[in-house]
């Protein structure tokens, strides 16, 4: 990967070559965030900015691999950092892409 980056072919990065890096990764970051508001947006049935249990679960259902009860509760109570019962978009990007 490094290669990929190291334009002038010293094996090493210089600032401007570590400033095209750390612009594309930030760059996918925020495309990545976009996305997860969107489907943040869609999963969220009765649009109160909050996911329960219940809407995670259709949206794990939709997928190709089936979750058990059990596991869809670990993965909500993964997600629900505050474990107030709810999952907020800040704690799904939290889960998904780091802070």
């Amino acid at each position: 990967m490094m290669q990929k980056f190291d334009n002038d072919g010293t094996n090493s990065l210089t600032f401007d070559e570590f400033i095209e890096v750390y612009t594309k990764c930030l760059s996918y970051k925020s495309k990545r965030e976009e996305e997860i508001r969107e489907q943040f947006k869609i999963m969220d049935k009765n649009g109160d900015g909050k996911l329960s249990c219940e809407e995670l679960k259709e949206l794990l259902m939709e997928g190709d691999e089936a979750f058990s009860d059990t596991e869809l509760r670990m993965v909500f109570e993964e997600f629900d950092k505050n474990n107030d019962g709810i999952v907020d978009i800040s704690e799904l990007l939290e889960a998904l892409i780091g802070g």
